[in-house]
Protein backbone atom coordinates (compact mmCIF):
# COMPACT_ATOMS: atom_id res chain seq x y z
CA UNK A 1 0.00 0.00 0.00
CA UNK A 2 1.27 3.44 -0.80
CA UNK A 3 1.40 6.09 1.85
CA UNK A 4 -1.48 8.53 1.76
CA UNK A 5 -0.38 11.65 -0.07
CA UNK A 6 -3.73 13.14 -1.00
CA UNK A 7 -5.95 14.85 1.48
CA UNK A 8 -9.57 15.97 1.36
CA UNK A 9 -10.31 19.66 0.85
CA UNK A 10 -11.24 20.00 4.54
CA UNK A 11 -7.73 19.16 5.74
CA UNK A 12 -5.62 22.07 6.97
CA UNK A 13 -2.19 22.75 5.48
CA UNK A 14 0.45 23.64 8.04
CA UNK A 15 3.92 25.20 7.76
CA UNK A 16 6.63 22.81 6.64
CA UNK A 17 4.41 20.97 4.18
CA UNK A 18 2.47 19.15 6.90
CA UNK A 19 -1.25 18.50 6.56
CA UNK A 20 -3.50 18.22 9.60
CA UNK A 21 -6.12 15.50 9.14
CA UNK A 22 -9.07 14.86 11.39
CA UNK A 23 -9.86 11.25 12.30
CA UNK A 24 -12.80 11.38 9.88
CA UNK A 25 -10.41 12.42 7.08
CA UNK A 26 -8.22 9.38 7.79
CA UNK A 27 -11.28 7.09 7.78
CA UNK A 28 -12.24 8.61 4.41
CA UNK A 29 -8.76 7.85 3.05
CA UNK A 30 -8.97 4.25 4.29
CA UNK A 31 -12.40 3.87 2.69
CA UNK A 32 -10.97 5.02 -0.64
CA UNK A 33 -8.23 2.40 -0.37
CA UNK A 34 -10.89 -0.25 0.38
CA UNK A 35 -12.79 0.79 -2.76
CA UNK A 36 -9.65 0.14 -4.84
CA UNK A 37 -9.31 -3.42 -3.52
CA UNK A 38 -11.20 -4.77 -0.49
CA UNK A 39 -11.42 -4.31 3.27
CA UNK A 40 -9.74 -7.68 3.74
CA UNK A 41 -6.80 -6.71 1.52
CA UNK A 42 -6.38 -3.31 3.20
CA UNK A 43 -6.56 -4.92 6.65
CA UNK A 44 -3.83 -7.38 5.65
CA UNK A 45 -1.65 -4.57 4.29
CA UNK A 46 -2.05 -2.57 7.50
CA UNK A 47 -1.51 -5.65 9.65
CA UNK A 48 -4.86 -5.70 11.44
CA UNK A 49 -7.86 -8.00 11.35
CA UNK A 50 -10.72 -7.28 8.94
CA UNK A 51 -13.02 -6.91 11.98
CA UNK A 52 -10.75 -4.28 13.54
CA UNK A 53 -10.72 -2.37 10.24
CA UNK A 54 -14.50 -2.63 10.03
CA UNK A 55 -14.76 -1.23 13.58
CA UNK A 56 -12.54 1.73 12.60
CA UNK A 57 -14.62 2.44 9.50
CA UNK A 58 -17.86 2.31 11.51
CA UNK A 59 -16.50 4.56 14.28
CA UNK A 60 -16.51 1.88 16.96
CA UNK A 61 -12.72 2.02 17.42
CA UNK A 62 -10.15 4.77 17.09
CA UNK A 63 -7.21 4.67 14.73
CA UNK A 64 -4.26 3.56 16.84
CA UNK A 65 -0.80 5.08 16.63
CA UNK A 66 0.50 1.83 15.09
CA UNK A 67 -2.18 1.83 12.38
CA UNK A 68 -1.53 5.51 11.65
CA UNK A 69 2.18 4.79 11.22
CA UNK A 70 1.43 1.95 8.78
CA UNK A 71 -0.58 4.47 6.76
CA UNK A 72 2.37 6.85 6.66
CA UNK A 73 0.81 9.19 9.21
CA UNK A 74 1.94 10.48 12.59
CA UNK A 75 -0.65 10.79 15.33
CA UNK A 76 -0.37 14.12 17.13
CA UNK A 77 -2.57 15.31 20.00
CA UNK A 78 -3.54 18.98 19.87
CA UNK A 79 -4.86 21.06 22.73
CA UNK A 80 -6.69 24.34 22.22
CA UNK A 81 -7.85 27.00 24.65
CA UNK A 82 -11.41 28.22 24.36
CA UNK A 83 -12.29 31.80 25.32
CA UNK A 84 -10.21 34.23 27.38
CA UNK A 85 -9.49 32.03 30.37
Amino acid sequence: MTKFEEHPGRAMSLPGGFVQLRPSDVVHLIMRECQKSSQKTVAEQIGISPQYLSDILKGRREISTAVAEKLGLERVVTFVRWGDE
